[in-house]
């Protein structure tokens, strides 16, 4: 906001709030507009009567949705007693949190068609700040009170499904003490066990990627976390993530990146170095459940990038206000003029596909 208003409005946001009620936005979502509409008003940038059709704009709409009514037979959604855990976490609404996240998996590499494993001969390995992810595969704006989840996260969906786990290493140090600083990954102090980790087992699961963060302060240095308000400053895998990568890979080629993010990461110097790669997102209560069955072959990844996967380098090409398609090489699959990591839509699948040309001959008779 105040990076645009200075650019564009002097820095005014005043003027910026009176521009966008004036331009038909009626309702801000969060407090912009209760912060500087009544000013701007004050300041005669913005007629009252302006705010009067939007707020008339905005009741009208409530009373046709039924909004301001009392809970009755015509409006059963006003019922707030129909609403709670007992009518939200029901089988059904389990297994569709399973299907959505078994759908988003997205394998971006599969040399030698390492995927899927065989469950009962395979040794893996579970290495990375991320292979016990609870809270932080359900993003922002989802209650931390979710107990399922905490149940499903990777490494208890892999044990619970019978996975012949040799070891399970975080090999980045919660540096804080708060459960959740391994993203971060600022020191090398588990490296030593991770390669030890990797060594006696037939693959590597190799869990790295960054957290949701909302608006609760954590290290923006580090580029592990996102979220509203919390733009990355770097775009590549956070802290010393790559080069636990690297020290893994050293020593077991057969390395499996699985990768638990948000926004897209730039990892062209990882893609050499591992034998195969899955884009999970952030993947809800089951992502966990999601992972294994992928990984095994329960499930058939079938995911596509919803984003273009631009280099490391990417963001220091063009300013941060720069909202232009097309100036200093482009963005989007549409403009981007460079090769990207990954092209927006990429994704694999455990199937092999031909397509060709069918030759018909079409007779017709009379």
């Amino acid at each position: 906001f105040s990076a645009y208003a200075k650019a564009h409005l002097g820095g005014d946001q005043r003027r910026q709030a009176a521009l966008g009620v004036q331009s038909g936005c009626d309702l801000n979502c969060g407090s912009f507009y209760t912060g500087h509409v009544p000013d701007a008003i004050e300041a005669k940038i913005l007629p009252q009567a302006d705010v009067d059709t939007a707020l008339e704009r905005i009741w009208k709409m409530n009373i046709e949705l039924g909004l301001l009514d009392a809970p009755s037979q015509r409006n059963p959604f006003r019922d707030l007693s129909k609403y709670g855990p007992r009518q939200v976490d029901t089988p059904r609404s389990r297994a569709l949190a399973l299907s959505a996240a078994e759908q988003s998996m997205t394998l971006l590499k599969n040399a030698g068609s390492l995927l899927p494993l065989a469950l009962n001969s395979t040794r893996v390995a579970l290495i990375g700040p991320q292979f016990n992810v609870t809270n932080e595969m359900l993003s922002i704006y989802a209650s931390e009170g979710n107990q399922l989840v905490r149940e499903h996260s990777p490494w208890s969906a892999f044990k619970r499904g019978g996975a012949r786990i040799t070891a399970s290493v975080r090999g980045c140090n919660d540096t804080l003490g708060d459960g959740q600083s391994d993203i971060d990954c600022v020191e090398s102090s588990q490296f030593a066990a991770a390669e030890a980790a990797a060594k006696g087992a037939d693959v590597v699961l190799l869990f790295l990627g960054i957290r949701p963060a909302a608006f609760t302060p954590k290290n923006a240095s580090s580029g592990a976390w996102e979220g509203e308000g919390r733009d990355r400053i770097s775009t590549g895998l956070p802290g010393l993530q790559g080069e636990l990568l690297r020290r893994v890979t050293k020593v077991n080629k057969r390395t499996f990146l699985v990768l638990i993010n948000g926004g897209m990461l730039s990892i062209e110097d990882a893609i050499p170095d591992v034998a195969a790669i899955l884009e999970c997102r952030y993947p809800g209560q089951l992502g966990g459940d999601a992972i294994f069955n992928t990984v095994f072959g329960m499930n058939a990844p079938a995911g596509r990038l919803t984003t273009t996967w631009y280099p490391s380098t990417f963001i220091g090409t063009r300013p941060i206000t720069d909202m232009s398609l097309r100036d200093h090489g482009g963005i989007t699959y549409m403009h981007y003029s460079k090769k990207p990591v990954f092209p927006f839509g990429f994704g694999l699948s455990y199937s092999q596909f031909e397509f060709r040309a069918v030759e018909d001959t079409v007779r017709c008779t009379t």
